[in-house]
């Protein structure tokens, strides 16, 4: 390993890409597989790397949150009126048909044709 920014880097990376069978199952795998990533990390590295890793997590989450609040409040006025079950694409189609602005623009940007 190159040095403490590579290993710290790597272990920073192996928490954010946690294998899927890794996870929920607790801390211990977690610092097996770390250990494996990084064998000469001591806890310290691994705690400053668990502490990076969940900064970098809680950022991606609110990007997400307002890309979803987002999509929703744009999204939601297509829906009024319309039977459960119905698809974006259904939505932005019948609101097109009808006239709607929003949905003409939708169904354009899902790749359909007014």
């Amino acid at each position: 390993m190159s040095g403490k920014g590579e290993q710290h880097r790597m272990l920073v990376d192996g928490i954010l890409n946690t294998p899927a069978e890794l996870r929920g199952k607790g801390f211990l795998p977690l610092l097996h597989y770390l250990g494996r990533i990084a064998p000469s990390a001591t806890p310290e590295d691994i705690d400053k790397a668990v502490m990076d890793a969940a900064g970098i997590l809680e950022e991606r989450a609110l990007v997400y949150t307002v890309e979803s609040t987002t999509l929703s409040t744009r999204y939601v006025p297509l829906f009024e009126g319309m039977p459960a079950g119905t698809t974006l694409m259904e939505a932005a189609e019948h609101k097109a048909i009808c006239g709607d602005p929003l949905g003409v623009a939708v169904f354009r940007e899902l790749g359909g044709s007014v």
